[in-house]
């Protein structure tokens, strides 16, 4: 139920420990990686997790009257309002097929009420996009 209260963010999850780039934490070269089992990166998480939690923060940026809200290419003002709104913390992981979620399809475009999509071209292609995903991970392709 709405409270007259309407406004736009922006979400991005970051790991507690900063960016890092595959290639870099890996100390591989793109080229080197494709021709590595396709399952390498989940590998490495899960040796990941052996070192302890994993963890990521969610941020939330409050968004202001005329900043775009259906282009995230354009970038908003670094002065915005910023919230930490959860953080995920992860102890341990599971190759995926054991773990159950391997028959699941995240679509971003499913939303709690009072939480609306944007006409934002990238997110409205994600849903469709991932389901295609989806069905080649149920297929094993």
């Amino acid at each position: 139920m709405s409270n007259g209260n309407e406004g736009h963010s922006r979400r991005q999850v970051l790991t507690t420990v900063g960016r890092l780039s595959i290639a870099g934490a890996m100390g591989q070269a793109i080229a080197e990686q494709k021709s590595m089992p396709r399952d390498f990166l989940e590998k490495a998480f899960i040796d990941r997790t052996h070192q302890g939690p994993v963890r990521w923060d969610m941020l939330v940026t409050i968004g202001q009257p005329g900043d775009s809200e259906d282009d995230p290419t354009i970038l908003w003002p670094n002065n915005r309002k910023e919230v930490r709104a959860g953080t995920l913390t992860l102890w341990s992981a599971i190759p995926d097929p054991k773990a159950g979620s391997y028959k699941i399809n995240f679509d971003p475009l499913m939303m709690a009420d009072g939480i609306e999509a944007t006409n934002d071209p990238i997110l409205l292609f994600r849903s469709p996009s991932y389901a295609v995903s989806h069905t080649r991970r149920l297929r094993d392709l």
